[in-house]
């Protein structure tokens, strides 16, 4: 991510991280990797908690990443929400 910050700079306004899960994903040098370079740009990380959309799921990002509508899944034979 460091390379794409130093080379692009504030030509990415954000990053969005989709399942950027704890064991996956290293979000805290992520997000340093990322404000180092581009301090200015936004960071989101869909850490995939079935959380609602309004709570911020980590602290590395600067905005939440949820999705706007329920996001549903099938299981036994009928959909139901996923959170």
């Amino acid at each position: 991510m460091r390379e794409y910050a130093r080379k692009y700079k504030d030509l990415i306004d954000g990053y969005w991280f989709d399942h950027c899960e704890y064991g996956i994903c290293n979000q805290g040098a992520v997000h340093k990797a990322i404000k180092e370079e581009a301090p200015n740009a936004v960071i989101a990380m869909n850490a995939n908690r079935n959380k609602s959309p309004l709570t911020v799921q980590t602290r590395w990002e600067d905005y939440t990443s949820g999705h706007p509508n329920p996001i549903t899944r099938f299981s036994g034979g009928s959909y139901t929400p996923a959170y």
